[in-house]
């Protein structure tokens, strides 16, 4: 059974996060030895992690070029076959601490599409593009991403899509019931800008000139207190950052249509939640959003008055007791043998290049990547 470190800035609860534990309670032992190094800490869902069983370590920095924390994650790197990180900081720390010959495979997943990610980080990406034996996106236009932002040729074989999991006994349809009060929409993000939920807050000013509508905003952030003075005197609640997924799924159960407004996601996991819950949704028709579409997905492109009309058409075909989407969803297990294929195609790549580096010898073979 191989072994594999996997590697996040962070472990506060958002979309990668929450997909990360689910993979590695599903793989932890049973596919591989899984553990965790975090860059900062402390973080509730790492210390989920460790009830069930999975090592994690800290590694915090006092800066970002911080050569202590460098040494002792090259320390943990070195026992391990497989360094997996996620996201784009761990992706760049996790490469350039890796250097030399004995380097273990490394794997980095992109979560995302970043159509605003500097050309800095993009020349970074291509630099770093040798000590890569892996990619791992999350849908298609993840996938395709990866491509344009790192400079990948099409017949290069690195690059592999592997969806995100959902928790079925968690998410499930409940039965419908007839709703006479007002529509209750529900969106659920980290409050950003780049989840444009004050254009959220917009269309339900102009939904509610027509109709009784009610949001329900799940989640915490940066950008809550804009947020509260924008949706001041509509029908708004900010319910705050939800910890529990059980609890998460009865609000998505309670709700009769999920809004999703974001400039660009890379498979958004509150879409598949809603779906998998049986609520419909109306959603930007973005990138990566596209690739959660299916039956019970209604993507705009317009103004709020366009929104309004997917929205009502969305009430008016009202939730289902059967999961909705495209059933292309996975569990968590699924996930998880997925990564391992995708790991083990790593490893075989990293140590093929060991053999190739011996029977041409150090003096005319010298790997510095």
């Amino acid at each position: 059974m191989i072994d594999v470190l996997h590697v996040m800035t962070r472990m506060a609860s958002g979309g990668t996060e929450n997909q990360m534990v689910g993979m590695l309670k599903a793989a932890h032992r049973r596919y591989w030895n899984a553990t965790l190094c975090t860059l900062s800490g402390d973080w509730p869902l790492a210390d989920e992690l460790k009830m069930a069983g999975i090592p994690v370590v800290t590694i915090p920095g006092r800066t970002r070029l911080d050569l202590r924390r460098a040494y002792r994650f090259r320390q943990l790197a070195d026992h391990t076959d497989v360094v997996h990180s996620s996201l784009s900081g761990a992706n760049a720390f996790a490469r350039l601490t890796t250097l030399g010959a004995d380097r273990p495979a490394i794997v980095v997943s992109e979560r995302g599409v970043d159509p605003h990610r500097g050309e800095t980080r993009r020349l970074a990406d291509r630099l770093l593009r040798p000590r890569t034996d892996a990619y791992i996106g999350n849908s298609t236009d993840v996938a395709e991403f990866i491509r344009t932002s790192h400079r990948i040729e099409a017949a290069d074989p690195r690059v592999f899509e592997v969806g995100n999991g959902i928790d079925p006994g968690i998410f499930f349809p409940a039965p419908v019931k007839p709703n006479s009060g007002p529509i209750r929409l529900i969106t659920a993000s980290r409050l950003v800008a780049s989840k444009r939920l004050d254009f959220a807050i917009e269309i339900l000013r102009r939904l509610t000139r027509s109709r009784d509508a009610e949001l329900f905003v799940v989640g915490d952030g940066p950008e809550r207190r804009h947020l509260e003075d924008l949706a001041n005197g509509l029908p708004v609640r900010f319910i705050g950052h939800v910890s529990e997924r059980p609890e998460l799924a009865d609000m998505l159960r309670g709700a009769d249509v999920f809004l999703m407004t974001s400039e660009t996601e890379g498979l958004p996991n509150a879409i598949l939640e809603a779906l998998s819950c049986g609520i419909p949704v109306v959603a930007s028709d973005a990138p990566g959003v596209r690739n959660a579409a299916g039956t019970g997905v209604t993507l705009v492109d317009g103004d709020e008055e366009v929104w309004c009309r997917g929205i009502l058409d969305a009430a008016r075909r009202g939730r289902s007791s059967e999961p909705l989407g495209n059933n292309r969803v996975s569990s968590f297990d699924q996930v998880a043998r997925r990564h391992l294929e995708v790991f083990q195609w790593a490893l075989q790549r990293r140590q093929g290049e060991a053999i190739r580096r011996r029977k041409l010898g150090n003096s005319t073979f010298t790997e510095v990547l």
